[in-house]
């Protein structure tokens, strides 16, 4: 375990210099390797026999994740801001990317600052890693809507792997509805709240 985990870091370096080299490459992969993991997905869900039924099922039950995310999200942040001493509105700004720390980083560097952006890109960075981490354990205990939930906006590409792994490929669909749904309310809430 030790010896992949060290494996991984040497290459994430050696990954990260090649950056450098030639971002065309890199930048590539990284959307080469996003859409064959939405293909293999969507074959995944295309293959299944039971997929008229299944789309028939959804109901407002779907909605359970991205809600419990929004709601707990936000709601929790509203209190560890006062409990921390911090900004209520650098707090919001900070969690309503819902994990997506690439964009949250980015938007919040440019409209408060490189502390915030640093801060926005690693809290939605954390929130991810540690949703792959928990996923086992979210899976087992609470079920499915708890790993699409904490996910949140990753749920539709970066845990997506983990849902499906973890509380099986009928949960995949509401995993990609909720992460899509949080990517576009993150789209607009992060700067939203920047701008208060």
């Amino acid at each position: 375990m030790i010896k992949k985990a060290l494996a991984s870091l040497v290459l994430g370096f050696l990954v990260g210099y090649l950056y450098h080299i030639n971002n065309f490459v890199i930048d590539n992969l990284e959307t080469i390797t996003l859409y064959v993991l939405i293909f293999i997905v969507g074959v995944g869900i295309g293959m299944d026999e039971n997929l008229l039924k299944y789309f028939k099922s959804l109901s407002l039950n779907t909605l359970i994740a991205p809600m419990s995310s929004i709601l707990g999200t936000l709601t929790f942040s509203i209190l560890i801001s006062y409990v921390l001493g911090f900004s209520p509105k650098i707090v919001l700004s900070i969690v309503a990317g819902f994990g997506w720390y690439t964009f949250t980083g980015s938007v919040l560097f440019k409209l408060l600052g490189a502390e915030i952006g640093i801060l926005g890109f690693l809290s939605n960075l954390f929130r991810e890693l540690l949703t792959m981490i928990l996923s086992p354990i979210l899976g087992k205990k609470l079920g499915a809507s708890a790993i699409i939930a904490s996910g949140g906006a990753t749920s539709v590409d970066t845990t997506l792997p983990f849902v499906i792994r973890y509380s099986g490929i009928e949960n995949a669909l509401p995993s990609i509805i909720s992460g899509t749904l949080l990517t576009i309310l993150a789209a607009f809430l992060v700067p939203f709240f920047a701008s208060l």
